[in-house]
């Protein structure tokens, strides 16, 4: 019996945890439509005072960098991982 309603915790727990991974999906999603609309839109103000093709190249180049900067960020916090796991 013990084992049964074991099963029934975990099996709440995870439908508790399901919900949650797809609350946190769907969030990533609209948060990433925003990060377009912004480009969009910084692209349209970007055309007021330049040309639109080379508003539309800054904005690119913007994103592009804060997008390296990110990667560079997350592989040398996974180098420092590999690094501590291998001296333990």
């Amino acid at each position: 019996m013990r084992s049964g309603s074991r099963r029934a915790e975990l099996r709440d727990e995870a439908k508790k945890a399901s919900k949650g991974a797809a609350a946190i999906g769907a969030g990533g999603a609209v948060l990433y439509a925003a990060l377009l609309f912004l480009g969009v839109t910084l692209v349209l103000l970007g055309a007021t005072f330049l040309p639109a093709w080379f508003a539309g190249l800054l904005v690119t180049a913007i994103y592009a960098a804060g997008g390296w900067a990110a990667l560079s960020y997350g592989r040398q916090g996974l180098r420092r991982t590999r690094r501590s796991r291998g001296n333990t």
